[in-house]
């Protein structure tokens, strides 16, 4: 990036990257790129019957009221199942219940190639857009009707919002995003602490350099917190109903904490 030697205001703020105005070529192979990630999840989105998982929410987005919200009887992620409720009002359709979920991926198909693209280029943005478009758990998370495909979409914005606040000049709006997104994680899944943390730890081993960038960060995560604390207090209280067997099943052995590792750290 090239600054005038001439303009005392002018200063240099990282080694960028230059982004010239995007070529015909380029534009038409990252709508290609788009097109066939849409294609991939939609294509015969409503051939197979909805199993256990999708039936269940599908049934509580059509029964939704907010006692369901409390957390006495089930654990009801509110930021999946009441935009859910509204949207089957249209149709009972197994792949309209589905499609949302094509939505989320094609999303995060776009946000992945995009965030990729401002640090790296537009090589970089065709060839992220390009394995995110073909992976076989996006796509498959993308053909169901449960909250992962939204996960995924809230992931990828919370690594783009650290990634573009940790190099200078740390603007406050990709903080923003970083709170929106994991705010909106902690309202979908469950987990999202576990992704959060990961994505703090990563932040603070690449880019901790300062005190103010520092600081800021745990002001961001703290406010996360408190934006989230209505459904942890649920969470707890669910918790506490349960007894602790959250998951209907026996405690996990050594095998299935090797299996629960491998997969995350393949995601």
């Amino acid at each position: 990036m090239v600054i005038p030697a001439d303009n005392p205001d002018a200063h240099v703020t990282r080694p960028g990257v230059d982004f010239p105005r995007p070529s015909q070529t380029y534009i038409m192979a990252s709508a290609g790129v788009l097109v066939l990630a849409f294609l991939l999840r939609v294509w015969n989105l409503g051939a197979a019957s909805l199993w256990y998982d999708e039936a269940m929410y599908g049934w509580l987005a059509r029964k939704f009221h907010p006692g369901l919200l409390s957390g006495q009887y089930m654990l009801v992620e509110p930021l999946f199942v009441w935009p859910l409720s509204w949207w089957v009002r249209c149709s009972d359709a197994s792949w309209w219940l589905r499609f949302p979920s094509v939505v989320a991926g094609v999303m995060t198909v776009y946000a992945g190639a995009s965030t990729a693209g401002r640090i790296a280029g537009k090589r970089a943005t065709l060839c992220t857009a390009l394995v995110l478009a073909m992976a076989p758990a996006l796509i498959y998370y993308s053909r169901d009707a449960k909250m992962y495909a939204w996960v995924f979409l809230w992931v990828i914005c919370v690594v783009r919002g650290a990634l573009l606040y940790g190099v200078s000049p740390h603007r406050l709006r990709y903080l923003a995003l970083y709170i929106a997104a994991g705010t909106a994680l902690c309202y979908t899944h469950f987990a999202a602490p576990l992704f959060l943390a990961v994505s703090g730890l990563g932040f603070l081993a690449c880019f901790a350099r300062t005190f103010r960038v520092v600081l800021r960060w745990f002001m961001a995560n703290a406010l996360i917190i408190v934006l989230a604390l209505p459904f942890i207090i649920v969470e707890v209280r669910y918790q506490s109903a349960m007894r602790g067997y959250v998951f209907h099943a026996p405690p996990p052995d050594l095998y299935a904490l090797y299996i629960t590792l491998a997969h995350f750290f393949t995601a």
